[in-house]
């Protein structure tokens, strides 16, 4: 089952509010509303063709417009077939999902039959604490448990440990856990990675970070793997990152560690240009290390036209560059996403773009009465984050309250969930992880109530 499948439209999928994209929109009152449905295809190879492959119906919301029901159905046949059928509840205190229950269409019977159910606990802070998955061996069968992850936070509201359990049959046994470790100033210095082996925690990897002791920007993050014979840590890669008086990063260079000559070994580079009034990025550029000089590889871009925003991707394999990929989102006049497809690959040959085995397209369809009574937003611009963003790309937020708790949450084009961050009002971060590119929707919320909402590009 793919990643999409398995986790869509498990949040806010019904209910998206947002705001425009352009520097010249209005984030002042944000505007509510209901999507009633949602196709996606997958492209034809070679082609700009798409076959349709599921559709979410969404029948029921509660009192906040968000989706408490819908139904995925599958295409087969030139017909819409159920599949799949969700249910969820929200926390009354965090105004999160506190339990999913999904069921399978079961054709023998002509019903739904329970294929897996997922309960979710949160502190006072809104971070999940707990999340427990429990699921049937083959559908219309009782549900077993499966997964479950347990979360701890320090003082500081910093998560310091997730630990993955799986069942036994009889009983929740250990498997693998991650630790965090930070720095005075709340930045997190160390990952840890173990698994539970023979009655105890066993090192498998780290992650370290390190940052410039005078302006305590990011300088380097370090990858290494435990050896169990030697009981020591061996380095694998390292990231050296530079920053311009605005804090933005201007590069980073990946390095593999070479054993023989016990030095850092330069891989690839990528440099970021930005606009000199907006600081906004125009461009990034890949390059590979052939031994002795940096050579093009690519060159990712935005552009933005009305309602339309556009990601390409450029090649250099003979010494200028060349149209290689695409992705695109189309937006209504009311900044409403309609269609997102890619990535496409340019065909010189009949200069149009055609779809490869990855490409994907989702077409969104919105209920023509549009709810205007969404509580107005109380800051224009919380976080200086640039736009495009890439990820790890430390920013500064002075608009929030210094000391005061807030939730950062970003969200697909589909309303799943991707990642969720606690942070300090007045301070300087960044969001971790790994992301595809594409738009996003980026939401900051303190006390449970949404304070600011913007679409966020994530670069490649």
């Amino acid at each position: 089952m793919t990643v999409f499948n398995k986790h869509f439209l498990r949040t806010v999928g019904l209910l998206l509010i947002f705001t425009a994209f352009r520097s010249d929109s209005n984030f002042g009152q944000p505007v509510a509303l209901r999507r009633d449905s949602l196709i996606r295809s997958r492209g034809i190879s070679e082609t700009n063709q798409f076959k349709e492959i599921h559709k979410s119906v969404y029948l029921n919301y509660d009192d906040q417009l968000r989706p408490t029901e819908w139904i995925i159905y599958k295409s087969e046949g030139g017909q819409w077939l159920p599949w799949r059928h969700h249910l969820v509840e929200f926390d009354p205190e965090e105004a999160q999902v506190s339990l999913r229950h999904i069921q399978q269409w079961q054709n023998a019977t002509q019903t739904w039959v329970d294929y897996q159910w997922e309960s979710m606990v949160y502190n006072e802070n809104g971070e999940l604490v707990s999340k427990e998955i429990a699921q049937a061996p083959s559908p219309g069968m009782p549900l077993e448990n499966r997964e479950m992850w347990f979360c701890a936070y320090n003082e500081e509201q910093n998560k310091i440990s997730s630990t993955y359990f799986i069942w036994s049959g009889t009983d929740w046994v250990n498997k693998t856990r991650q630790l965090w470790k930070y720095n005075d100033q709340e930045k997190v210095t160390e990952q840890l990675n173990q698994q539970f082996s023979e009655a105890e925690w066993v090192n498998l990897s780290r992650r370290t970070w390190n940052y410039d002791p005078n302006n305590r920007l990011l300088a380097n993050i370090d990858q290494q793997i435990w050896d169990q014979g030697s009981q020591e840590w061996i380095n694998q890669t390292r990231r050296n990152y530079t920053s311009n008086s605005s804090a933005r990063w201007t590069s980073f260079t990946i390095q593999n560690w070479n054993d023989s000559l016990l030095s850092w070994i330069n891989e690839e580079r990528v440099a970021f240009n930005y606009q000199p009034n907006s600081g906004q990025m125009n461009s990034r550029v890949k390059q590979l290390w052939d031994g002795e000089n940096w050579v093009n590889h690519l060159r990712s871009s935005i552009q933005k036209e009305d309602t339309m925003v556009t990601g390409y991707v450029e090649r250099d394999t003979s010494g200028s560059w060349w149209l290689a990929q695409r992705f695109r989102v189309v937006y209504d006049q009311m900044d409403l996403p309609l269609r997102s497809q890619g990535w496409q690959d340019w065909n010189d040959e009949q200069q149009v773009w055609v779809n490869n085995r990855n490409t994907s397209k989702l077409e969104h369809f919105w209920n023509s009465s549009i709810t205007s009574n969404a509580p107005a937003l109380q800051l224009a611009n919380p976080c200086q984050i640039p736009n495009p963003y890439p990820l790890n790309q430390s920013f500064d937020c002075p608009d929030l309250e210094a000391g005061a708790t807030y939730q950062i949450r970003l969200y697909s084009l589909t309303g799943q969930q991707v990642m969720e961050k606690t942070i300090l009002g007045n301070s300087n971060l960044a969001l971790e992880g790994s992301l595809p590119f594409g738009m996003y929707v980026m939401t900051w919320h303190h006390k449970n109530q949404l304070i600011h909402i913007r679409r966020l590009v994530i670069t490649p």
